[in-house]
């Protein structure tokens, strides 16, 4: 993996670090303990937990689910989005012309499972999955930046990774419509239709 893949990776990743631990607080006014100040304190470093900084720029996420478990079942095989991230990058200058040269984009990460639960080779690409939003936007997933969760399994076989979709900055976005297409056998017949899973962003 190149450098530029291993930034993405880190900033795009569904497990960002938690910096809480590592985190230090200005304790200047040490006599001052009343609630309000620690309120204020907590608030700010749970902020900071949702920032991360690169030289690709500044990654601020915005909404997050580990526990989504949204399944379908398409003819022998399953897929299980486990998680979702809704985050907005803000393009360093040397990096904006990976991103069409737009200087804010907004970032979508699903993590998923795929599981083939028979001996047979069973084509089935999740990882290619076309995104649309309740503001409408449409876009395909970015193979460049996400991992792999889709191909030829070869049996009894189960692929987990985070999926990217890279979408104009929009803040609004309150339900994302995955839309996959089915799985198909080694002679290229359709076994499953194709099929489509409403993740809701709140």
């Amino acid at each position: 993996m190149n450098k530029f893949l291993l930034i993405l990776a880190l900033m795009f990743s569904l497990i960002l670090a938690a910096c809480g631990g590592d985190e230090t607080t200005d304790n200047t006014n040490t006599n001052d303990t009343t609630t309000n100040n620690e309120e204020e304190q907590h608030e700010e470093v749970s902020t900071d937990e949702n920032v991360s900084e690169s030289e690709m720029g500044t990654l601020t996420v915005n909404y997050k689910n580990e526990d989504l478990a949204i399944s379908h079942e398409a003819g022998p095989m399953s897929l299980t989005l486990n998680a979702v991230q809704v985050a907005t990058l803000e393009v360093s200058d040397d990096y904006k012309e990976s991103f069409e040269n737009q200087d804010t984009v907004t970032v979508v990460t699903i993590n998923m499972t795929a599981k083939n639960s028979t001996e047979d080779t069973i084509s089935f690409y999740p990882d290619q999955a076309t995104l649309v939003t309740d503001t409408g936007q449409q876009v395909e997933a970015d193979l460049w930046y996400s991992g792999s969760v889709g191909g030829d399994f070869l049996g009894a076989v189960t692929m987990e990774d985070d999926v990217v979709w890279i979408l104009k900055h929009d803040e609004n976005i309150k339900n994302l419509t995955l839309h996959v297409s089915g799985p198909h056998d080694e002679n290229f017949e359709t076994i499953a239709e194709d099929f489509k899973l409403e993740v809701p962003l709140q």
